[in-house]
C-alpha cells in the first residue's frame, strides 16, 4: 500500500502560515495580459517555480512551440477540454510567461 498523502507531502510555507491569498490561488488571465496580476504570474521564473508541469502541460507546450517553429507537431487546432480546476487558465498563463 502507498503511504498516505499526509505522510509524503509537506505543505508550502504560505499555506502553513495561513497566508495563501485567494488572489494568488485563483489566477485571472485578463490581469496577466494587462500586466496587473500578482508577481507570481507576471514573472516567468516565479511562475514556473510554482507550477508543476504535468504531462498534459508539457505536451501542450511542445505542440504549440513545435507549430510556431514550423514542425508538424500535433494538431493545428487545440481544444482544451478540462473540468473546473483542470488547468485551462494555468495553460494560458504559461504562454503569457513566455511572451
Amino acid at each position: 500500500m502507498l503511504p498516505s498523502v499526509f505522510k509524503t507531502c509537506i505543505p508550502r510555507e504560505e499555506i502553513l502560515a495561513g497566508e495563501l491569498s485567494p488572489e494568488l490561488f485563483a489566477a485571472k488571465l485578463r490581469l496577466v495580459v494587462e500586466g496587473k496580476a500578482p508577481h507570481v504570474y507576471q514573472d516567468p521564473t516565479a511562475f514556473f517555480g510554482n507550477t508543476f508541469a504535468t504531462a498534459g502541460l508539457k505536451t501542450l507546450i511542445s505542440e504549440v512551440f513545435g507549430r510556431l517553429v514550423g514542425a508538424a507537431v500535433g494538431s493545428p487546432i487545440i481544444r482544451l477540454e478540462t473540468s473546473f480546476g483542470g488547468g485551462k487558465t494555468q495553460s494560458g498563463n504559461c504562454f503569457m510567461a513566455y511572451c
